[in-house]
């Protein structure tokens, strides 16, 4: 692997490419009957901007899954991005957070209208073997 621009290396993983809406068990059914459904992350959105593994974090072989809770609007516009778990490394968890701000989103959907909501992505950071 070599550094990429900002001393930072690009990640030797296939980070989670799937989101988790944040909904109550046995809600995912409804939501599918009543034509409701959460904001996604757009993929192709993710696969050009994966997140980086930091320099010093890859040096020292450090790995973790960052857990990210995204709020989306209803335009799909990213509100606002917090760790809701984290790895245990500041730097993975920054890395994490500023991959998702370049990340685009899809809104939810209830009743075919666009709204606001909230989801989980996780990002692995780990070592092919």
């Amino acid at each position: 692997m070599s550094p990429t621009s900002g001393g930072l290396w690009r990640t030797a993983f296939a980070p989670c490419l799937a989101a988790t809406l944040i909904a109550p068990a046995g809600a995912m059914a409804t939501q599918a009957e009543s034509g409701t459904f959460g904001p996604s992350v757009d993929i192709r959105s993710k696969r050009m901007h994966p997140p980086v593994y930091p320099v010093a974090a890859f040096r020292a072989g450090a790995s973790g899954t960052v857990q990210l809770r995204v709020s989306v609007d209803a335009k799909g516009r990213l509100e606002d991005v917090e760790i809701e778990s984290s790895s245990g490394r500041e730097d993975l968890d920054a890395a994490a957070m500023d991959a998702a701000r370049q990340w685009t989103y899809a809104p939810g959907q209830r009743d075919g209208m666009p709204v606001a909501g909230t989801l989980r992505i996780p990002v692995d950071y780990s070592f092919d073997p």
